[in-house]
């Protein structure tokens, strides 16, 4: 019999005896038809035995619905995992979606700033395999095949790791709270991939002229703009994006950024070459919406921050012949314009707004001319010195090194004990 809705609502059983019929369209599901109740069940062999598990009676469960269960249950299988077995299981823990969404994304939202991002981690990466797992049904095997498909589908190292520090946050979050059925972390063998950091990009003289050269011919007009703010506030481009006019104040040349990366906020000091582009900008704003904008940088087709500035970036930067740059570099080279120039760590540390002063050195690079020229420094305050000393002009060579290894008064001692000497001792 075909499972078609008309055909399950026409069928009956006037006698004491379960019929069975079998969904030619779907392999293991069946409908039971009894006196008073027709039920759908998925039947399978689990270790060379015949079992099954109820899915639902029709028609409250559709035939769509119970073919759609019936592929979850196999999935189930090919992972090694009973049905039957996931289905008991989950009535008393919760799959991996209900536990997402019911407690760690509330959790995240209370104490992460990044909380968007594990949300669309989550949506886009854990999701679609695991949303009606069981928590206590995941396996290591199952971790495993998470980063082999994404390594297949030419995913950085960086991505994969933080697929899998989101996942084992799932399971330590739902351990620490006692969540019935949830296991430790450990039980699932997390082990994140080598990710050796990469080389900082810095973007010289030179190609920011060529940079910019593109960004002029752009078709999104507030690119360049954008651009030229990164590169001359240090600013991360979620801070960009999400500026607003209210929090610019031009008397002290100031940016308050309300929500930053650390969860607080921090004050940006702002060079008078900011001014001008922010001036240009305000005009833009009212030769395309006929007022200003409550944000600096909207998308003046949407009125909304933009989602994603990569197609016109990226055609951008190819086109300047730097494929490779990254809008985050415009942040590390801020860095280096400061340090090469003579700025201390501390006063850049301040500017990036980074607790921590290791962060602020990973984005502090000192070019070679820079470091020639600090060399030069030290030559400078010790050639003089010892090239007037006759000490240094012409010394015989164990004692140089003697005198370099020695305090003064052990110095002294061996000298006059070299001048009480015999000739037949010298």
């Amino acid at each position: 019999m075909q499972f078609t809705t008309k055909n399950l609502e026409a069928c009956t059983n006037s006698t004491e005896r379960r019929v069975t019929y079998t969904d030619p369209a779907m392999p293991g599901l069946q409908l039971e038809l009894l006196r008073k109740t027709k039920k759908f069940r998925f039947r399978y062999l689990w270790h060379g035995k015949q079992r099954s598990v109820v899915i639902g009676e029709f028609p409250s469960f559709s035939i769509d619905d119970a073919r759609a269960k019936a592929t979850e249950y196999k999935r189930l299988l090919a992972d090694g995992i009973d049905p039957r077995q996931a289905k008991q299981s989950t009535k008393s823990t919760p799959t991996v979606g209900e536990f997402f969404w019911e407690q760690y994304l509330p959790h995240a939202q209370r104490y992460k700033s990044s909380w968007e991002l594990d949300q669309s981690t989550y949506v886009n990466h854990i999701a679609p395999r695991f949303a009606e797992v069981a928590m206590n049904n995941i396996t290591p095997m199952q971790v495993d095949e998470i980063v082999q498909q994404m390594t297949q589908n030419s995913y950085a190292a960086g991505t994969i790791n933080r697929v899998l520090i989101l996942f084992g946050s799932l399971f330590t979050l739902g351990h620490k709270r006692q969540v019935q059925g949830v296991p430790k972390r450990a039980a699932l063998d997390i082990r994140l991939l080598p990710n050796p950091q990469k080389l900082e990009r810095y973007i010289s003289q030179a190609e920011t002229q060529r940079l910019f050269a593109e960004l002029a011919r752009s078709r999104n007009p507030l690119l360049r703009h954008i651009v030229a703010f990164l590169l001359l506030t240090g600013a991360r481009k979620s801070e960009a994006l999400h500026a607003r006019w209210q929090d610019f104040d031009f008397d002290t040349q100031t940016w308050t950024i309300p929500h930053t990366k650390g969860g607080g906020h921090r004050r940006v000091m702002m060079s008078a070459a900011i001014k001008p582009i922010l001036d240009t900008v305000r005009a833009m704003h009212v030769a395309q919406l006929g007022e200003l904008h409550e944000l600096v940088f909207p998308n003046f087709k949407t009125g909304e921050p933009f989602v994603n500035l990569y197609r016109a970036w990226d055609y951008a930067r190819r086109q300047a012949g730097m494929p490779e740059l990254r809008m985050h570099d415009l942040r590390h080279s801020f860095a280096s314009a400061l340090v090469n120039r003579g700025v201390s760590i501390y006063e850049v540390q301040n500017l990036l707004g980074h607790a921590s002063l290791k962060t602020t050195r990973r984005y502090a690079h000192l070019s070679p001319q820079r470091l020639r020229e600090s060399a030069e420094v030290a030559a400078a305050v010790y050639t003089e010195p010892m090239a007037t000393s006759q000490d240094f002009a012409a010394p015989a060579e164990p004692d140089f090194l003697l005198s370099l290894l020695c305090n003064a008064d052990q110095c002294g001692q061996v000298q006059d004990t070299d001048a009480t000497a015999t000739p037949q001792q010298q």
